[in-house]
């Protein structure tokens, strides 16, 4: 199977780029220094008229811990309706409680608020305290991917193992999608290492 490589940017001209180097995927967000937040709706509305290649945005709302406020769901819901309105066929989300778990209510409420868009769960996955107990989750729920480092700490590479365990466990029911320190000199090995077929970086091209 062809590898498909996802190529993260924080603003249009990225995209651009991204989309020129003929990346499968692009992953749109902003303020990669913290970890990407939402992009503004005027880089998703440029980007959806210009680029053609596929785009997943992430939704996250701030920088920091993934336990969030009422208030902070609601916004994340409210940015999914955007990007649905705008055209977009995908997004990435993620919370957690403060037991390091999953957030039920929120991840259902996103799920909903997608709709018939792909939506997959982005690197709060690696915080949980049972990895492939919220792979199962995830799963149970509808999610069609996660972006994982496959542990709390470290980088794909150094994650090889669980990552490799991780896409077994899934046994092609979500998409496992290797990501933190992936770039055009490792991707090869770490996807052979891993069988991943689908890996992330802003440096894999």
């Amino acid at each position: 199977m062809s590898l498909k490589f996802e190529m993260c940017v924080e603003n249009f001209d990225g995209a651009l780029i991204a989309h020129e180097k003929k990346a499968d995927f692009i992953e749109l967000c902003d303020n990669l220094a913290v970890g990407g937040t939402t992009p503004s709706y005027g880089v998703l509305s440029l980007c959806i008229q210009q680029i053609t290649t596929p785009i997943t945005v992430l939704i996250r709302p701030r920088g920091g811990d993934f336990i969030y406020t009422k208030e902070e769901i609601e916004i994340v819901r409210e940015d999914i309706i955007i990007c649905k309105k705008l055209g977009y066929n995908s997004v990435r989300v993620g919370a957690l409680t403060p037991n390091q778990e999953l957030n039920e209510e929120a991840m259902k409420l996103w799920k909903e608020a997608a709709g018939d868009m792909g939506i997959s769960c982005h690197m709060a996955f690696d915080d949980t305290k049972n990895l492939k107990q919220s792979l199962d989750t995830l799963i149970n729920w509808g999610y069609d991917g996660i972006l994982t480092k496959g542990a709390s700490e470290g980088l794909a590479l150094s994650n090889q193992a669980m990552l490799k365990e991780l896409i077994e466990c899934a046994q092609g029911k979500i998409e496992i999608i290797p990501g933190k320190g992936v770039t055009h000199k490792n991707v090869q090995d770490l996807a052979k290492n891993t069988r991943a077929t689908r890996l992330h970086g802003t440096q894999i091209l």
